[in-house]
């Protein structure tokens, strides 16, 4: 390699190491060897479903009934909000932001319980010209905020279970 490269890379590592930026590598634990039961209000829910696929994902293994070995995982039900964020000048909503919400209760095989609430939050632009348009974008973005909520359940999962 030449010299002049040699400089560059050097440059470029420094910089990055002085504005704070480290690789992540791979995420530890997983939950091979874990049963876990999920208990929804909403059993057929596109939640309860992506969280169950989350799950086997991270190596778990989703366990139709309670027994000794396995951790439950309650959801309770979503809970919808939006929020008008700012407004045009004639006092009509331009941005909102949507939250969605839903209780988790994970219990363990010992009985330990931990109780949260899982979050996510979109802001979406309000388009009055094209109402339609406006309403299929809110049903996917709402899509998009259940893989979240899913992906931060599994993620709570998997910090209790390790």
């Amino acid at each position: 390699m030449r010299p002049a490269m040699m400089v560059w890379i050097m440059a470029a590592a420094l910089l990055l190491q002085g504005c704070g930026f480290h690789l992540r590598g791979t995420v530890s634990g997983s939950l091979d060897g874990h049963a876990i039961v999920i208990s929804a209000e909403q059993p057929y829910s596109r939640l309860t479903a992506a969280t169950g696929r989350r799950l086997r994902q991270m190596g778990g293994t989703l366990a139709a009934t309670p027994d000794d070995q396995a951790m439950v995982l309650e959801l309770g039900t979503i809970t919808e909000d939006e929020r008008t964020v700012s407004v045009d000048i004639n006092g009509r909503p331009l941005e909102y932001e949507l939250t969605l919400r839903v209780p988790v209760r994970l219990t363990d095989p010992q009985g330990n319980a931990a109780a949260e609430t899982a979050t996510a939050r979109r802001i979406l632009i309000r388009d009055t010209e094209q109402p339609i348009a406006r309403e299929r974008e809110k049903d996917e973005v709402r899509e998009e905020m259940m893989d979240e909520l899913a992906r931060v359940i599994a993620e709570m999962v998997r910090v209790h279970a390790t």
